[in-house]
């Protein structure tokens, strides 16, 4: 009996070492980075008070920072669940398809950029904030802004999926563990509203990363997205010398394009490439 216990505990132990080793590099540091300090700021709250982006101490006060930092900590439960069951599968087959350093240059820019636009609304707010709705909806018992925050993977989650939604707007998939599908289209909306229910709020970081989503499909691709020949230089340079190396480490030579959309890449016609978050280059003149 203790002989299969053990064989039990070594099976489990091992399956839980290959699936932690199979994480691409980047998704690993993000993964570790929210549950480590979820952990450290039970005990330290002020900890997540200075990281997160507070709008009124990133605008008001220029704490640019917390752009940067609010995305590697979490302070929900909730939020962690959803990324480990939810977005974790897509995320790690989306970086084994760009490549690790494509990936983190991706997620650098358009996370910065989607915290600047969730400022950008509640600055909005805090200008006309004699509304008694908006008072309602998005200010705390004392009437104080300083306490609305965004922190963890939430609005560049729901950035990365609305791009892969519009770059598959046809196909089908379930509402997280639903099995009811849906053409992908309706996700973005339909995963808010569950969302928006579940923290009894409207958190206008998973608007703000809806909306530069789009901002992104139709107008910033092509401004923000890095060619081949710069990727690989950046690759190469001082800055990935020892992390290259790492088995977890996704080279842009090892890149497999067919991850990114599995099942439905044979019902596709006429695509060309597939760049970042799965937006086709088609060539016919058809709009993603």
């Amino acid at each position: 009996m203790n002989n299969i216990n053990n064989s039990d505990n070594i099976s489990y132990t091992t399956k839980a070492k290959n699936f932690i080793d199979s994480i691409p590099f980047c998704i690993k540091i993000l993964l570790g980075s929210n549950l480590i300090l979820f952990c450290f700021c039970r005990f330290f709250i002020p900890f997540s008070f200075a990281l997160a982006n507070i709008p009124y101490y990133t605008i008001l006060r220029f704490q640019i920072w917390r752009l940067v930092t609010s995305n590697f900590i979490s302070t929900s439960f909730l939020n962690l669940i959803f990324v480990f069951f939810f977005w974790l599968p897509q995320s790690m087959n989306l970086e084994r398809s760009i490549g690790t350093v494509r990936y983190m240059i991706n997620f650098f820019i358009n996370s910065f950029f989607i915290q600047l636009l969730y400022d950008l609304f509640l600055l909005i707010f805090y200008i006309f904030k004699s509304s008694i709705l908006l008072k309602k909806i998005y200010y705390d018992k004392n009437n104080n802004m300083e306490y609305i925050e965004s922190d963890g993977l939430w609005p560049y989650i729901m950035m990365e999926m609305t791009i892969l939604c519009l770059a598959n707007s046809e196909n089908e998939m379930n509402i997280l563990c639903f099995s009811y599908p849906i053409k992908s289209k309706y996700y973005p909306a339909i995963l808010f509203l569950i969302l928006t229910v579940c923290n009894f709020t409207i958190k206008f970081d998973l608007v703000a990363g809806i909306v530069y989503a789009f901002i992104y499909v139709y107008y910033l691709r092509n401004y923000l997205d890095f060619d081949e020949q710069t990727i690989e230089k950046i690759e190469g340079s001082f800055l990935f010398n020892y992390t290259k190396n790492y088995p977890s480490f996704v080279k842009k030579s090892n890149v497999d394009a067919s991850l990114l959309l599995g099942n439905d890449m044979n019902n596709i016609n006429n695509y060309n490439e597939i760049n970042y978050n799965g937006i086709k280059e088609l060539n016919t003149n058809t709009k993603v």
